[in-house]
Formats: C-alpha cells, sequence, structure tokens
C-alpha cells in the first residue's frame, strides 16, 4: 500500500515537472524576432480597422498592455479573435498568445536596452510623485489619474528593467530594425 501511494505521488510529481517544462517559453531567436516584425504591419492595418469594436473591451487604464490576457481578452470578447488567428498564422505563430507572448517579450528586451542609455531616474520619478500628493492646486482626480499613470509608469520600467537577460541578447542584433518600426509606428520609448 505504501508502495502504491509512492508510485502516485511519483507520477503526479513527474505530471507537474513535465507540465512546467511544457508551459515554459521557447528561448526569442532571430527568427521568431523578424517573424513578429514582419507581422506587424498586418496587425497594426487590421487592428486600425477595428479599433472602435476592440476599444469596447480594452481596460481603461493601460497605456501598454502588460500581459498575454491584456491582448488577448479584448480579441476573445469582440469575436474578432479567429480573425487575428488567422493574420499571425501566417507569420507562423500557432495562436495570437503565441505572437502576444514574443510581442511582450521583444517590446520588454528592446525598452530594457533603451532604458541602459537613458539611465532612468527611478527615484526621480518617486519624487516627483510625493511632490505631487502635496500640490495643492491640483484637484483630487487630477491626483489620482497622475498617481496612476505615473504607478503604471514605475511598474512598467521596473518590468523591463528585469527583462531576461536571454531576451535581451537575443533582441540587441534587431535593435535597428525595431527602432525603424517604433518610429514608423509611434511606438518608440518615450514618445
Amino acid at each position: 500500500m505504501q508502495s502504491r501511494t509512492l508510485s502516485k505521488i511519483g507520477v503526479a510529481l513527474f505530471t507537474f515537472c513535465f507540465s512546467l517544462f511544457v508551459q515554459a517559453e521557447a528561448p526569442l531567436t532571430g527568427d521568431l524576432i523578424d517573424r513578429w516584425i514582419k507581422s506587424q504591419k498586418a496587425v497594426q492595418e487590421w487592428g486600425e480597422k477595428h479599433e472602435e469594436e476592440l476599444s469596447k473591451y480594452e481596460k481603461d487604464n493601460e497605456m501598454i498592455p502588460t500581459n498575454i490576457d491584456d491582448i488577448v481578452a479584448p480579441l476573445k470578447a469582440s469575436g474578432l479573435y479567429g480573425q487575428v488567428e488567422d493574420i499571425v498564422e501566417g507569420y507562423g505563430f500557432s495562436t495570437p498568445e503565441e505572437w502576444a507572448s514574443a510581442a511582450l517579450r521583444i517590446f520588454g528586451a528592446y525598452a530594457a536596452i533603451e532604458m541602459q542609455g537613458q539611465q532612468v531616474d527611478m527615484d526621480a520619478m518617486k519624487q516627483q510623485l510625493a511632490e505631487l500628493e502635496k500640490n495643492p492646486n491640483i484637484s483630487a482626480e487630477q491626483k489620482q489619474m497622475m498617481r496612476d499613470m505615473m504607478q503604471q509608469g514605475l511598474a512598467m520600467m521596473e518590468k523591463f528593467k528585469n527583462a531576461p537577460p536571454a531576451d535581451v541578447e537575443a533582441v540587441k542584433p534587431h535593435m535597428s530594425k525595431l527602432r525603424k518600426f517604433m518610429d514608423e509606428s509611434g511606438g518608440g520609448i518615450g514618445d
């Protein structure tokens, strides 16, 4: 009986470890980054056509999506998921989730590299937030809106600062293409 229990525990442990292995993200590669960049024109054109419909389902307080669900949930809620799936499959992505994961990782590594050169002073931003709280000339509603924006900005910077080193190294050779894309789409850091 004890042997049977240990066997069940062993199977459960193996299943758990295997599921973690399967869920681990594949490393960013030059091919994946190139496919993601190439997919952008089609995805953006599609997004512009469906902007009004998608905006009904997007979070109002999100400056930049920070997780896969922020990107995929509006697609599912609007019934447009299948259309995006067809587009991204044409660039070698199996699902919008896989495409969104690549987008977040590539952008995170891109932002980390850009921030390395800019020496963003997070302490100064925290000081600005403290000064905002003391300012009697700003309404409580305006303070809350500004506080939310600054805190989200700080959280994003912290997240970008902690981008996986392997992702950063994979993105470095593609920075000129990514900068060109970001400039053309108006999505550069600091825009």
